[in-house]
């Protein structure tokens, strides 16, 4: 556990954590959690290269957060529709390079 990683404005959290979507943030999945949370969550839980494992991608945020916090990424997602169109979020978020480590479908 990476607890420094963990203060939010220089402190401890509480139990109860609020993030929201940013500004640009597209919705694309009904159960689509926004990026600043996820991101929050894999610096507490990870360090850089280790390996991020999502078996249900939905809209790509856990690939994305991964990606710009310099973690990999594994990631499977079974509807065709949010197959493409996390792909599409992480070619747009991010370089040709992260499209090459996904592992869908």
């Amino acid at each position: 556990m990476n607890t420094d990683a963990g203060r939010l404005n220089g402190l401890s959290p509480t139990n109860l954590l609020e993030f929201g979507f940013r500004k640009n943030e597209a919705r694309i999945h009904e159960a689509q959690k926004p990026c600043d949370l996820i991101e929050y969550l894999i610096k507490l839980t990870t360090q850089e290269q280790q390996v991020i494992l999502d078996p249900f991608m939905g809209s790509g945020t856990t690939a994305v957060a991964a990606k710009a916090l310099n973690r990999n990424f594994i990631g499977f997602e079974v509807n065709t529709d949010y197959y493409e169109k996390s792909l599409n979020r992480i070619e747009s978020t991010n370089s040709s390079e992260a499209q090459e480590q996904l592992l869908f479908h």
